[in-house]
């Protein structure tokens, strides 16, 4: 996801719920799903 540098609420936001997805297992659930499994998703921030 992208959002232009100045809107910093915007990135905020963005930056929240990819932390979020992330600790619920979202991500690599999601990654799994489409044949990615053998990906490495970041730990949260």
């Amino acid at each position: 996801m992208a959002v232009p540098i100045r809107r910093k609420a915007a990135a905020a936001f963005i930056r929240d719920f990819v932390e979020r997805r992330k600790v619920e297992g979202f991500v690599r659930s999601a990654l799994v799903q489409s044949g990615q499994s053998d990906v490495t998703v970041a730990p949260p921030a």
